[in-house]
């Protein structure tokens, strides 16, 4: 991996550090010193994940009806994974670790508020000079999306996993996967290094005639991937290796909103 490139989510693939790249390597610039902006924002939304997940699980949760019948729970009272994230070893100790890492790394002083906000907030306002310099920036980053992953399945929340689109760029093979409730967030692509807006990929890839994945088309169609894999499967519209024909896809929507 070059210098230029970012620390987490460069990947190469089938050659040695320093030759060229394949087409099949994700090569970020990283344009922030050490990692990407976009990989530099998600350690900021992870840091505020596991705020918001910590407000949640000030108490412990209890089964809910989900639908038809089934239950959707948190961890019981007592649990015994609810009890040891509640005990903030986890939490507290790792970021306050991280608080002390920055602070000798930068000569700073340690964040004065204790809580779990002053200490994200704290290390929130470091970010951009870690970002730029410090050489574990990819520790971190794992670190606090494990937190932040562990935190939202306590607190019984489903991250979105998002929709995937191809790239707009010409000769780019690259999919992006977009957050359908963000329509303003910026996507890039780490294969050609383009940026567009999640409203502006899903408006491209609404029009393209191309062989998308299933969720770019159900998304089009507006309707579930299981239907528009039913629509494949009874030969309405075109599938190929798990790739469907937009236009296919379409015109068969629309005769749907007709008959």
């Amino acid at each position: 991996m070059s210098m230029t490139d970012c620390a987490i989510c460069t990947k190469h693939f089938g050659h040695e550090t320093g030759e060229d790249c394949t087409p099949q390597c994700a090569a970020v610039p990283a344009d922030c010193g050490v990692i990407c902006s976009g990989c530099r924002d998600r350690i900021g939304q992870g840091l505020d994940l596991v705020v918001e997940c910590w407000a949640l699980t000030e108490d412990p949760g209890f089964p809910t009806a989900g639908g038809e019948g089934r239950s959707r729970s948190r961890p019981l009272p007592g649990g015994d994974e609810w009890m040891d994230w509640r005990s903030g070893v986890d939490v507290f100790g790792k970021l306050g670790s991280w608080c002390q890492d920055f602070a000798e790394t930068f000569e700073l002083s340690g964040p004065m508020d204790g809580t779990l906000t002053g200490i994200t907030g704290w290390l929130r306002a470091q970010l951009p000079r870690a970002a730029a310099t410090h050489p574990a920036i990819g520790d971190f980053a794992t670190e606090v999306a494990a937190l932040a992953n562990r935190g939202m399945r306590i607190a019984g929340m489903t991250p979105e996993r998002g929709s995937r689109v191809p790239c707009p760029t010409e000769e780019c093979s690259g999919v992006l996967r977009v957050r359908t409730a963000v329509l303003e967030e910026m996507n890039r692509c780490r294969r050609c290094g383009i940026e567009r807006a999640t409203a502006q990929l899903l408006m491209i890839a609404s029009r393209a005639d191309a062989w998308v994945p299933a969720d770019t088309a159900a998304e089009v169609a507006r309707v579930s991937v299981a239907t528009v894999r039913r629509w494949a499967a009874a030969g309405h519209v075109e599938r190929v290796d798990g790739r469907y024909w937009l236009p296919s896809v379409r015109e068969y929507a629309a005769f749907k909103l007709v008959v």
